[in-house]
């Protein structure tokens, strides 16, 4: 039977255990008892005297590390010029990018796993209220740097790069403890934000902007920045696989309910800017998927 490490109390060793065992089996693939028999609990029901029960745990390993990551955030972007994007984007990824690097932390592929966790009330939307305030600055803060870009879209990029850096870290830590090839890790790094930079700054086609009109329009004519509904016309949750899933940037859903101020008019400029002069206003809409309907090439 294993022993804890010293130093190591029983409920610090289940939690790290279950994190191990979730990120590899899923976490509907673990029995709580074969979690306190691996972190070599004499007691069976060792998990539910620590955490009450499953969902206890879940809850105990997703905040287990925040505060250190939070902490790591602040002090990055402390050094950080509140207008350097790169600066920004790195101070806030950064901290989850190194923990890939300790072939004992499985906390990334925990997320990604929790992104496929089916609850009412996801652990995701009960972050303690420090944590969700760090994730709703660093949103807001990433807006204003992307005035360029629509901001209904804004949302879904910013929501997409979470996703992107967390699975190709996952990923990255799965490689290196089967003894796969991987990259250096200062080209890792640098190549991983050059990626998300470009997803998130690239200017929208014109493809892009009229689905975005049709969208907005069979919404009410409005836009906004809420959360969007798992349901109705509302777009799904980016998710690792999230939110990964739900993106598991690790953000709740508080800091997405606030109504934006773009109109369907600025959205439309956007679209007309993107059209051929003298081209007909529907010329940025879609093509229809009939190919007797689409104009002849020249």
């Amino acid at each position: 039977m294993s022993i804890p490490p010293i130093g190591r109390s029983a409920k610090q060793q289940l939690v790290l255990t279950a994190e191990r065992l979730f990120a590899v089996h899923g976490i509907d693939g673990v029995p709580l008892r074969q979690i306190g028999t691996a972190a070599g609990m004499a007691n069976k029901s060792a998990v539910q005297y620590h955490f009450g029960s499953k969902e206890g745990l879940v809850e105990a390993i997703l905040v287990n590390r925040l505060d250190d990551l939070d902490r790591r955030r602040a002090l990055l972007q402390a050094r950080t010029s509140a207008d350097d994007l790169r600066g920004v984007v790195e101070a806030h990824h950064l901290p989850l990018i190194e923990l890939a690097e300790d072939e004992d932390c499985y906390y990334l592929q925990f997320l990604e796993q929790l992104g496929h966790l089916r609850q009412k009330v996801h652990p995701l939307d009960r972050l303690p209220p420090s944590n969700r305030a760090f994730e709703d600055a660093y949103k807001e803060r990433l807006t204003s740097l992307l005035g360029d870009i629509p901001e209904p879209l804004r949302e879904i990029r910013i929501r997409q790069a979470s996703a992107t850096s967390l699975h190709v870290c996952a990923d990255r830590h799965r490689g290196k403890n089967l003894g796969a090839p991987v990259p250096p890790y200062a080209v890792h790094v640098s190549q991983l934000l050059d990626s998300l930079i470009a997803h998130l700054i690239t200017p929208p086609s014109a493809e892009t902007l009229a689905a975005l009109g049709a969208w907005t329009e069979s919404n009410g004519r409005r836009t906004t920045t809420a959360t969007p509904k798992r349901n109705g016309h509302s777009l799904p949750k980016v998710a690792p696989a999230g939110d990964l899933h739900r993106p598991l940037s690790m953000t709740s859903s508080a800091g997405h309910r606030r109504q934006s101020s773009t109109s369907v008019t600025q959205t439309e400029s956007l679209v007309k800017q993107h059209q051929t002069p003298g081209a007909p206003a529907d010329a940025g809409r879609p093509l229809k998927s009939h190919p007797e309907s689409e104009p002849e090439r020249r």
